[in-house]
């Protein structure tokens, strides 16, 4: 029982360590990232001789190291959501003029900030999104009546 509940706490804290190591590689700095690693690999060598113990069978080992996967990850991903910071996107549309006013109505209906100018035979929109799920609607929108679309994100400068 002891093997059980150490190699469950073991495999949950190198899944959580291995999730912020993923994300910190990514969005972090060099010795942040380097730090991470460093820890992460140094603590999975301790991983690697549990599960070469003989306190559980192969399939309890399997068992416990996905359900910390399935678990931890969606943690990680969960606590990251929310304390990523929404940035507003300006979203360029070009729609067909025949389908103009109908966006129009849409976006308004949306409470979406935009602006547009008629350009030949195109209508470009720009669509200022405070939320991910204006950014959602619109590039839906867009993608509905076949327009064109570019994306992006504000920076602080």
């Amino acid at each position: 029982m002891k093997f059980f509940i150490l190699f469950t706490i073991c495999t949950a804290v190198n899944v959580l360590l291995s999730t912020v190591k993923s994300i910190i590689t990514v969005k972090g700095g060099k010795a942040m990232a380097a730090i991470i690693n460093a820890i992460t690999y140094g603590f999975y060598t301790y991983i690697i001789i549990l599960t070469n113990g003989d306190g559980l069978s192969s399939f309890a080992k399997m068992a416990i190291t996905a359900t910390c996967n399935l678990v931890c990850v969606y943690i990680v991903k969960l606590i990251e959501e929310k304390y990523t910071p929404v940035k507003m996107w300006k979203i360029e549309m070009a729609i067909k003029n025949a389908d103009a006013d109908k966006i129009k109505e849409k976006i308004e209906s949306k409470d979406i900030p935009c602006n547009y100018n008629i350009l030949g035979n195109w209508t470009m929109f720009n669509c200022y999104c405070d939320t991910c799920a204006q950014t959602d609607y619109v590039n839906k929108l867009c993608k509905k009546l076949n327009g064109k679309i570019s994306a992006y994100e504000s920076k602080n400068l």
